[in-house]
């Protein structure tokens, strides 16, 4: 990677201009962050940061430009790619300054992949649909990370982050076990692997076995993902959607309540369900 270089300051007039300035584009946000670490002048917080603190940061900032997509709303999906953004060239600027990689050795490796893996875009070669460029893309994967022959699968599970959503996580081990050929033939064999699991799931609780519960629960959530990958579904993006609707339901039946001069928490379960059902059906 290329060295760094020492950061020589700015004028504060100077650094104002430019930071004030549309034409300076990814200059501005950069100049900030120049700012924001000075040691003299800088922000306490700022000064102290490192790519590993910043890590839990760089998630939740993704996860926030997920909600505004989600959620349809331009304005907030362009205020929370401007955090992403300020996120990733913070972690480049802490890097430089360690003379770990520098943003042009950033773009230089993602120009090199994204060549390499689009062949049938940079390279004459000919594909004609979306599953032939998913498997070529697998192939390129394997083969820049010499993933071959005897225990393969091993190796393509051992590449898989370890560190992303359990859902997310199960979606990519069974689309590993699909690719070599392991897999349901219809979706309704795996809705009745879903009630097989509930049903020993039963079994568990009847004995009252807490570790059973817990290992039968695990396979019914696996069996739920594996249905979601077989027809196209993403989990997480299913299940995030569920929470907002639940949310959403919940919050008009306080709503709903407040009107009559009611508390949710003061109120039976019966006439909860029956309000929920009423704000389920639109009244």
């Amino acid at each position: 990677m290329t060295n760094s270089k020492e950061i020589i300051p700015l004028s504060r007039k100077d650094s104002n201009s430019l930071i004030n300035n549309e034409a300076f584009g990814l200059q501005r946000i950069t100049e900030i962050i120049n700012r924001l670490t000075d040691k003299k002048d800088g922000c306490p917080w700022d000064q102290i940061q490192t790519n590993l603190s910043l890590a839990k940061h760089t998630i939740e900032e993704a996860y926030e430009v997920v909600e505004s997509i989600e959620g349809q709303s331009p304005d907030a999906t362009c205020k929370e790619l401007g955090d992403l953004l300020f996120n990733i060239l913070f972690h480049i600027h802490i890097a430089t300054k360690n003379d770990l990689f520098t943003l042009n050795d950033v773009i230089d490796e993602t120009v090199k992949k994204m060549v390499l893996r689009h062949p049938h875009v940079f390279n004459g070669k000919k594909i004609q649909s979306v599953n032939e460029v998913n498997e070529q893309w697998e192939e390129i994967k394997r083969s820049e990370k010499n993933i071959r022959g005897r225990g393969q699968i091993e190796q393509e599970f051992n590449n898989i982050a370890a560190n992303i959503p359990a859902l997310t996580h199960s979606a990519k081990i069974q689309k590993k076990v699909a690719n070599i050929g392991f897999d349901w033939n219809a979706s309704f064999e795996i809705i009745n692997k879903i009630y097989e699991e509930i049903d020993e799931f039963i079994d568990e609780e009847e004995k009252d076995s807490d570790t059973g519960k817990l290992d039968e629960l695990g396979d019914i959530l696996f069996s739920v993902v594996n249905l979601a990958r077989y027809v196209g579904i993403d989990p997480e993006t299913a299940l995030r959607s569920t929470n907002r609707k639940f949310i959403k339901r919940v919050v008009e039946m306080e709503k709903f309540m407040g009107r009559s001069g009611k508390e949710i928490k003061n109120t039976n379960k019966k006439e909860l369900n029956l309000i929920w059902q009423k704000i389920k059906r639109g009244h």
